[in-house]
Parts: structure tokens; sequence; C-alpha cells
């Protein structure tokens, strides 16, 4: 593992997310509690009107999201198109012990990113991408890119 990061370096990863968005605007009522936490591709479908509606295939609402999360926490620079999708399922977290379990996206992603600001990567790698990091997701590998 590098110690040393250089602005613009380019870097292979892959990374276990859990692609949600949390918003007001589409909350509904479950079980007596209100639920604000969505698939981003479902948001993404549901933000969508007559005029412009969602044509965006997974990989690339879910490449986006990655996207805007690493800009966000570490001003990485994410590679779009080198970017892809490897695994989703949607899979089933228990947030509170004897409670009802939550459904939802589980997403792999592979591709190339771009450092911004060096002094952030061991921050970084410490914390992990994304909301769920508690439950095992958001933990950014790093290797040489292209391999």
């Amino acid at each position: 593992m590098p110690t040393e990061w250089a602005e613009g370096q380019a870097l292979g990863f892959e990374v276990r997310v859990r692609p949600v968005c949390r918003t007001r605007k589409y909350s509904s009522q479950q079980s007596g509690k209100t639920i604000r936490e969505y698939d981003a591709f479902t948001m993404e479908a549901v933000s969508a009107t007559e005029d412009q509606p969602n044509t965006l295939p997974r990989h690339e609402v879910y490449t986006a999201w990655l996207a805007q999360q690493m800009e966000q926490i570490a001003n990485l620079t994410l590679h779009q198109d080198q970017t892809a999708l490897i695994c989703y399922q949607s899979t089933r977290s228990f947030r509170k012990r004897n409670t009802r379990p939550v459904s939802g996206p589980d997403a792999v992603l592979r591709g190339t990113l771009s450092i911004g600001n060096p002094e952030e990567i061991p921050r970084i790698l410490d914390r992990g991408i994304g909301r769920h990091r508690a439950y095992g997701y958001g933990m950014l590998l790093l290797k040489p890119p292209g391999s």
C-alpha cells in the first residue's frame, strides 16, 4: 500500500456499496414509521416526469451516485466511462435486534478514480463510502489502474 499519494494520480478500485438516497418528498408510512431512504435507481425513476422519463440503466444511476459520494467526501474524481457494476442484488438487513428487516440495494462497482486531494486518502480509506458503512459497505479497495 503506498504511503504517499499525488494529486491527479489514477487508481483502480473496487467497492461494495448500498446506493441509497434520503428524501422527505416521497416518504410513506409503513408499520407506523416514516421511510425516507430509497434505492438510488428507484429515486431516479420516481423523480422522472412524463416529459423526461427515466431511461438510465441501473449501472449508470449507481455510477453517478458513487461519483457524487466520492466527490463530496474526498474530492475524488470517478472515471465514469471506466466504471462497471460488477454485481447487484437486493438484500435485507436488520438495523436493530428484533426489528423488521430493511430491504435495499447491494452493489459492487469496479473502475478507476483520480485523486483530487492527496491528504484525504487516508481518511477515506478509514471512513469508507456511503451511509451503510456500519453494515460492511463502503470499504474502498485500491489497486493499480487497469488491473
